[in-house]
């Protein structure tokens, strides 16, 4: 009887395994990336929610649960709801406009709500061929289940970017102390350059999320919890990062590579063979799609240079941005720490080659996962170096994401004095205000950087200077003096920038300056901007040339495209 049953229930997993292949196989048959069709896409779902099955029914009995303490869990909730609560009232800032490009992620995923999906939902050729569909519209969730708005857009940047503070705090909780976790976290939240990252519309801080996550659950099963979920999970985060910011792929990849020899060593082929497989259904789309992955995603987006003077010279701004760079752009001014954070960093890195040797590792009491976490530095800023696409210095939306192990060298030198003094009372309470003191200095210095930005930190083109003015001087008529098509198109009354920033509630576009005139446009504004971005004469030129005439300027701190000025009286 039990021969039977068993040989019935091989039988029914042969089926269920079968058909998980037939589904992926009439998925790759059935797929055309460039037209929307539902059916190719149920197949895939079906085929990965019967495989995830399947694995449970045979790893299911054998699990091992692992949680964060309640307490623990409740405290990391709390202060992500603060986040959030801080976050969500700056979120169309127009220090996180910056439309050069990155309007371009939610104008694919507005349009797609408004007109309909064009393409495959798996399709590899999302936001200008760089990035894959879903990973287009995955952040942009919230956009298709209500009305499509900017601010459901960036509502779900505030949820992606909790994910991240999450999946990074589960890693170095998995190999720090919680109080040390939660200061890297803390100093993360604070940082300027993240919450940059974290409003602005590029959906960049996803790779967070996958890189974290991976590894978190990969020192999970190293340390030896043997529990099935963690292994689906490493394969999901796994094969699901393929799809999203490329930057997360290196510690996947290393993190894959370290469960897989670890879970073989110990005798766990099985298991390991069952998230291989996972992470390969998970991606059956790209492997379909592998001629436009690797020429439009991979190979447009790395394109080494095997020049060693260029490589030695992007290695080392890596590794020193977080005190210093000539960078004073894209959100980020000079170092990404704010002081005294760059120079911690430097001490920390210090230190960390130190620990190398047992000896000293054992003086300066670090901990075991230090020279672990040196090698991953030095692996990524290989890695990012050689993939900087050619850029003569090394690409901040690349470098961003060393953010947490920047902070994690930032942070050793006052953990380890703070171990030092531990025993002594009076020592020990100093030490806690003076920690307390940097990290106020710090979240400080991240503060004025966002409150007071130097000119062209957060922008550079007309759109930036149309939607810092509309804000900064809500209760002002103002006008756009410009014949640039694109321009006057941006101010029209239901235009994309008039859904997302609501321009036309206080400007208007002036393409009729000839008739006009200062004194004319002046009755009807109070404000007026002209379009300086193009090297032409306009009918504003010589106006321009002579300082518009004496009028008051309005310095404005995001372009370098529009020069603006008060009309007479105007000004307050």
């Amino acid at each position: 009887m039990k021969a039977a049953n068993s040989a019935h229930l091989g039988v029914a997993a042969f089926v269920r395994v079968a058909l998980v292949a037939t589904g992926l196989v009439a998925f790759g048959a059935t797929l055309r990336p460039r037209v929307h069709d539902w059916i190719p896409v149920l197949l895939w779902a079906a085929g990965l929610a019967l495989w995830c099955y399947e694995a449970r029914r045979h790893f299911g009995s054998q699990t091992v649960a692992w949680r964060l303490d309640p307490g623990e869990g409740r405290l990391l909730a709390v202060l992500l709801c603060v986040f959030a609560v801080l976050w969500l009232p700056h979120w169309n800032d127009w220090r996180w406009a910056f439309t050069g490009d990155s309007v371009t992620w939610y104008a694919v995923a507005e349009m797609a709500a408004r007109e309909g999906v064009k393409k495959s939902l798996l399709s590899v050729e999302g936001v200008d061929l760089h990035f894959t569909y879903p990973h287009s519209l995955a952040f942009n969730g919230l956009v298709f289940v209500a009305t499509p708005s900017f601010l459901m857009h960036r509502i779900g940047k505030l949820i992606v970017t909790i994910g991240a503070l999450a999946a990074i705090y589960c890693f170095f909780r998995a190999i720090l102390g919680r109080w040390w976790s939660l200061a890297i976290c803390l100093c993360l939240a604070g940082n300027y350059v993240f919450l940059w990252f974290s409003f602005v519309s590029y959906a960049h801080i996803d790779s967070f999320v996958f890189a974290y996550g991976t590894l978190a659950t990969a020192v999970l099963l190293w340390r030896g919890w043997d529990d099935w979920r963690l292994w689906m999970a490493a394969g999901l985060l796994g094969g699901l990062s393929a799809y999203m910011t490329q930057t997360a792929w290196p510690s996947v990849v290393v993190a894959g590579a370290m469960i897989a020899v670890d879970g073989v060593r110990r005798g766990q082929g099985v298991r390991v063979g069952v998230a291989l497989l996972t992470a390969l259904v998970v991606i059956t789309p790209i492997i379909v799609q592998w001629r436009g992955f690797f020429g439009f995603i991979v190979g447009t987006q790395a394109k080494p240079i095997w020049e060693l003077d260029y490589l030695w010279r992007i290695a080392v701004e890596i590794l020193l941005y977080p005190d210093r760079s000539g960078t004073r752009s894209l959100g980020v001014l000079g170092g990404m720490l704010p002081p005294p954070g760059g120079t911690l960093y430097l001490a920390g890195v210090v230190l960390a080659a130190l620990g190398i040797v047992p000896f000293f590792r054992q003086k300066f009491r670090l901990p075991a996962a230090t020279p672990w976490l040196l090698a991953m530095l030095l692996l990524e800023t290989c890695l990012l170096t050689v993939t900087n696409n050619g850029y003569h210095t090394a690409s901040t939306k690349r470098v961003y994401h060393l953010l947490p192990l920047y902070l994690f060298f930032a942070t050793l030198p006052l953990a380890v004095s703070l171990k030092f003094v531990w025993e002594q009372r009076l020592a020990r309470v100093l030490g806690g205000f003076g920690c307390a003191g940097l990290f106020v200095w710090y979240i400080y210095g991240s503060a004025i950087t966002i409150i007071h930005p130097v000119d062209g930190l957060y922008g550079y083109n007309a759109m930036d200077g149309v939607i810092e003015v509309h804000q900064r001087f809500a209760d002002r008529r103002i006008a756009l003096v410009t014949r640039r098509e694109d321009l006057v198109e941006n101010l029209r009354r239901g235009s994309l920038y008039d859904r997302a920033y609501r321009l036309s509630d206080n400007m208007s576009a002036v393409d009729d300056w000839l008739s006009r005139g200062v004194d004319r446009s002046c009755v009807d504004f109070d404000v007026l901007c002209f379009d300086v971005s193009e090297e032409r004469e306009e009918p504003w030129s010589e106006l321009a040339s002579k300082d518009f005439g004496g009028l008051a300027a309005v310095r404005i701190r995001n372009s370098t495209e529009i020069r603006c000025v008060f009309c007479p009286g105007a000004q307050l």
